[in-house]
């Protein structure tokens, strides 16, 4: 359903009160918030280790979320940055990033 041409149009219905983050490894993520999508790249790091770079990422996104940020331009980007971060270094959970590290990209 959500793969091939109709991918963006069913991403878009399926967001109408919802908020859907498409990670797209070095190209970005996209987010899909009530039927309108925005993408955004990411910051270029040398890669060591994509494990829990997805974590990092949506962990980004939820603090964002949970710390009142509306835009999804805004969450999108702080995202992006967090899971970008957390492929430079080695492990999982070593490797996610602090609140300090991701503001100097912002």
């Amino acid at each position: 359903m959500f793969f091939g041409k109709n991918r963006e149009r069913a991403l878009s219905e399926l967001s109408v009160g919802k908020k859907i983050f498409v990670t797209l490894g070095k190209n970005g993520a996209a987010f899909y918030e009530n039927g309108t999508m925005r993408e955004c790249g990411t910051i270029d790091v040398r890669v060591i280790d994509t494990n829990g770079a997805g974590d990092a990422f949506y962990a980004g996104a939820l603090r964002q979320i949970d710390g009142g940020e509306k835009d999804g331009g805004k969450i999108l980007r702080y995202a992006n940055i967090c899971g970008a971060l957390a492929t430079a270094k080695h492990g999982a959970t070593e490797a996610l990033p602090f609140g300090s590290e991701v503001e100097k990209y912002l």
